[in-house]
């Protein structure tokens, strides 16, 4: 049996990385969006709130690396690597790498799950399966409690506290997983526990 391709939105890099361990856990490959031709073809909403700014396109998608963090932000796209069909970008948050494909690369993969992570990117997500990938299933991943129009959004995956939901809705109730460090310092006989999430 070949790897499932999941396709997900990057707005942070947290929930990337657990989305990637996720991936990782289901035998999965999971790409996100790089080059700045899915904000200009109308298929990345990140920058919306931010009067969809060039600027904030360019710091999440450039391949070029148009963006240079002034305020100690982590540059997002530094690519380590280039394939046929996907860049390795570095995370520096989490010392490892992520893939990201362009949207022409998205065009010639298999996707079998397209995961919104943004509560804008369920309907612009929907409609890039309908034009491209009409064999995916859309995922809407919830991590904070925020309105969800039942109408629109047939699969849930919520790491939230468990609520209610319409029957004739696939949902499922999870745990976000992060790597940690734990580390107990013992000083003047007293032992202090530092947690530090990766």
């Amino acid at each position: 049996m070949s790897k499932l391709i999941i396709f997900s939105d990057r707005h942070h890099d947290g929930l990337a990385y657990s989305l990637r361990l996720l991936a990782k856990r289901l035998n999965a490959d999971i790409y996100f969006p790089i080059g700045l031709t899915w904000w200009q073809k109308g298929f990345w909403d990140v920058a919306k709130p931010y009067s969809d700014s060039p600027d904030t396109a360019n710091q999440y998608l450039s391949l070029d690396q148009r963006y240079h963090p002034v305020d100690g932000t982590l540059p997002l796209n530094i690519i380590k690597a280039t394939t046929p069909t996907h860049y390795e970008i570095e995370d520096l948050a989490h010392g490892d790498s992520l893939k990201s494909i362009t949207f022409d690369q998205f065009l010639n993969l298999d996707i079998d799950f397209i995961i919104a992570s943004l509560p804008d990117h369920y309907a612009t997500y929907t409609r890039l399966r309908n034009e491209y990938k009409p064999n995916a299933k859309v995922i809407c991943q919830m991590g904070n409690h925020w309105p969800i129009d039942f109408g629109i959004v047939k699969n849930l995956m919520a790491s939230t506290i468990p609520f209610d939901i319409p029957s004739g809705i696939n949902a499922v109730f999870y745990h976000q997983e992060f790597d940690f460090i734990i580390s107990l310092i013992l000083e003047d006989g007293k032992i202090s526990l530092n947690i530090k999430i990766l």
